[in-house]
């Protein structure tokens, strides 16, 4: 807005940290805008400086704003328990770790997600220096057989990875035995 004379121009200056390069903004109604497409921009942060020029010459450069373009889901590895590990306690508190990781934002939540045979449920992790963790699952409330656990995990522009899993057996029945006697004969 200009109080005196009218906005001729407004000019972004992108700070791509690879190219350079301006958009002219078009006026909506006293709003100026330009469309631009980030997903040309590389991942990290940027900056974009505004130009407004009133019909005098009058330049204001004061208004320059970061961002950061993030595409990539953080990474993720399940640490605790281990892929296709055995558990055969008839009552037992175990605890779930994973490490979760993002270059470029911050890691928001991390949930874990349990099948226990009849039900699907989430337990959401607390943060310990980037090792996320969920303590104290009951596996008596599993049922015998094969479990699967899924990490999803996402960060502050919600870039989702739900592609680490681990898998688990809880087997609590003793094996069955059954002796048979063969005749000797002489």
């Amino acid at each position: 807005l200009d109080n005196v004379t009218n906005v001729k121009s407004v000019l972004f200056m992108f700070n791509t940290n690879a190219t350079p390069f301006n958009a002219t903004a078009s006026n909506n109604s006293g709003k100026w805008g330009a469309l631009v497409n980030l997903s040309v921009f590389p991942e990290g942060l940027h900056s974009v400086i505004v130009f407004a020029n009133d019909t005098v010459d009058n330049i204001n450069n004061t208004i320059n704003i970061s961002f950061t373009v993030d595409f990539t889901a953080p990474s993720v590895s399940i640490t605790k328990p281990t892929n296709l590990s055995n558990f055969s306690f008839s009552s037992q508190l175990q605890d779930f770790n994973a490490t979760v990781r993002d270059n470029t934002t911050n890691v928001d939540t991390v949930i874990f997600q349990f099948t226990n045979g009849t039900n699907v449920f989430n337990r959401t992790a607390s943060n310990t220096s980037g090792t996320w963790n969920v303590s104290g699952i009951n596996l008596s409330i599993f049922i015998e057989g094969i479990h699967n656990t899924t990490v999803f995990a996402n960060d502050t522009v919600n870039n989702i990875n739900n592609t680490a899993t681990v898998s688990l057996t809880v087997d609590r029945t003793a094996p069955q035995v059954t002796v048979e006697c063969t005749p000797y004969a002489s």
